[in-house]
Formats: C-alpha cells, structure tokens, sequence
C-alpha cells in the first residue's frame, strides 16, 4: 500500500469514528428531549449554547482547527439536535 492509500485509509477510520459520536450526541440530545418535555422545559436553553460556543470555540483555538470551521460545524449539529428533542 503506498502512502495516500495509508492515508486515506486512516481518514475512513476518522470518519467512521466521528459518524459513530455524532449518532451517540443526538441519542443523548432526542434523551435531554424527552426529559425536557416531561419537565415542561423549552428546547432551546440559550445560555446553555453561548456557553457551548464559548467552550468549544477555545478548544478549537487550542487545536488550531481553521478559523469559523467549529463554529460553523457547530450550528449545523445544533440544529439537527433540536430537531431531535423536538
């Protein structure tokens, strides 16, 4: 197998990996839902997500990932986590 193959080969892996948390981050989000719900809760807690934001977004600038990647990558997850506790 010559270089790009490995490579290649590796990011399959990465990309496995990532597809099997993001399944694991939406049972918990379709989860926090359903307790959501039971307790009368608003989906959207908007302190909750500057405050994920905030978080990531330094973590992010830790491991020098390109500059509104994150961010970006972040809304899109966001959203499809409401859709689920909805």
């Amino acid at each position: 197998m010559n270089e790009i193959e490995n490579l290649r080969g590796k990011i399959d892996q990465i990309d496995g990996q990532i597809l099997e948390l993001l399944s694991d981050r939406f049972a918990c989000a379709k989860k926090i839902g359903e307790f959501k719900k039971k307790n009368g809760l608003p989906i959207l807690d908007q302190d909750r997500w500057q405050e994920l934001i905030a978080d990531r977004m330094e973590f992010a600038k830790k491991i020098q990932l390109p500059e509104g990647f994150l961010e970006e990558l972040l809304e899109l997850i966001h959203k499809y986590s409401i859709r689920a506790q909805e």
